[in-house]
């Protein structure tokens, strides 16, 4: 979807819009939306194309690094972070012998704080605003074990704990919230011809509520000052690389799955409205890219596999 310099020199167009390429791994895809799909296409790559600016601007607030390159660089002091090869810095033979090895202070320092900040606010508490009360107080037990129970589902301990410990040395800390249900097919019986009778039934440990830590280089947002109330941001896209299997499982009961292919990016060409099918040099042949991007003006979340639309163009945002 967000095409690199590699990706785009192996596709090439006329003025018409006629594709003139003649690698074998670009060719105009069998997918063929409506002209809806195409304009919200549209809409979603050039918000691409400006989110992904946004986190490669250099910003005064990270010392002139964008927030990508911020991230890098706090990364690698929170790991310590040396060559591997164990050779001296180029130029710098005569402290070669000198040992690399170094003090984990930052990472101490943000183990430390983290543990702090987990320990005082880890598990919120519910109380009965008026402790004389009957009803109020019942209603703040009831709320204390449905926000235990919800916390067992989603291992809201460890999930809290990682996101803390992410906001001491990245740009920023982000954990998508959702209560899913999810459904797989089981044998149950086998015929006497071999085949098995098969039964759908709810996968108990993929449903229920979930939190799933975001890395700040997958988020992508309109304005890099727009506060970081995330439901305050008009337009949102959220991108990773996942495995075929897994966005098979998630989309494969959509109508339009059936176009995506494991290492085929489908580019959309404004010239003349058409796909194509094109080898992307970033994904391995069981890798696939995933889209969500969120509207708020236009009330729409849509989901894309791929650079394949997997919901209507209109499809409403439900949260």
């Amino acid at each position: 979807m967000l095409i690199d310099e590699a990706l785009l020199k192996k596709i090439q167009f006329d003025k018409s819009g006629k594709l003139i390429s003649k690698a074998e791994d670009a060719s105009p895809s069998t997918y063929m939306p409506d002209d809806e799909t195409k304009k919200m296409t549209a809409i979603i790559r050039d918000f691409f194309t400006w989110a992904d600016v946004v986190q490669r601007t250099p910003r005064r607030e990270f010392n002139d690094l964008s927030v990508l390159s911020r991230g890098m660089v706090d990364q690698m002091s929170f790991n310590i972070y040396q060559p591997n090869n164990g050779e001296a810095y180029p130029g710098d033979v005569v402290n070669s012998w000198k040992s690399h090895a170094m003090r984990p202070i930052v990472r101490v320092k943000a183990m430390s704080i983290a543990a702090h900040v987990a320990a005082k606010m880890l598990f919120p508490r519910v109380f009965a605003r008026n402790e004389t009360s009957d009803s109020q107080e019942d209603a703040a037990t009831v709320m204390r074990d449905l926000i235990e129970y919800a916390s067992e589902q989603n291992d809201y301990a460890k999930n809290t704990l990682y996101a803390i410990i992410t906001a001491c040395f990245n740009p920023v800390s982000i954990t998508h919230i959702e209560y899913a249900e999810a459904y797989r097919t089981v044998k149950t019986e086998q015929k006497p011809d071999g085949t098995w009778e098969t039964q759908v039934i709810r996968d108990e440990d993929h449903s229920g509520f979930s939190l799933t830590p975001v890395p700040f280089d997958e988020f992508y947002i309109d304005d890099f000052y727009g506060g970081d109330n995330i439901q305050k941001h008009d337009r949102i896209l959220w991108r990773r690389v996942q495995n075929y299997a897994t966005l098979q499982a998630k989309y494969g009961h959509k109508e339009n799955f059936q176009y995506v292919r494991p290492g085929i990016q489908v580019i959309f060409n404004d010239a003349n409205t058409s796909f194509y099918n094109v080898y992307d040099p970033n994904l391995r042949q069981s890798l696939c890219e995933e889209i969500i991007f969120y509207c708020k003006s236009l009330d729409v979340q849509i989901a894309m596999v791929n650079g394949i639309m997997m919901d209507r163009p209109d499809n409403p945002n439900p949260r």
